[in-house]
């Protein structure tokens, strides 16, 4: 297998003489994160605007991840104390994610 280095200038990867590849970085990808907006976020986390289509997102989705990731697990009885904490954040993380676009899409408003 080849390993190939693709020499990268002014925003350009030229890989030969037939084809060049031009990409910008958005700028919402380099937007600074300040402690401000991260406080802003945990805030929101338990803001009453948020939870509850957060929790109604993580209840739905949760489900579907939980049952596919430990389903067959709970089913045999091998939940252990690691699975579980596993199963936590599974339902966790869709939360968190929901309520992370609302927060933003407020913000832009």
């Amino acid at each position: 297998m080849r390993n190939y280095q693709l020499p990268i200038q002014n925003g350009c990867i030229r890989h030969s003489s037939l084809f060049t590849l031009q990409f910008k970085i958005p700028s919402l990808v380099i937007r600074h994160f300040s402690m401000k907006a991260i406080a802003g976020y945990l805030r929101s986390l338990f803001d009453r605007k948020f939870v509850f289509t957060g929790l109604k997102t993580a209840l739905f989705v949760g489900t579907i991840l939980f049952t596919i990731n430990h389903g067959g697990a709970l089913l045999r009885g091998e939940m252990d104390r690691e699975r579980w904490m596993s199963g936590v954040l599974t339902y966790l993380m869709p939360y968190c994610v929901n309520v992370h676009g609302q927060y933003i899409a407020r913000r832009r408003l």
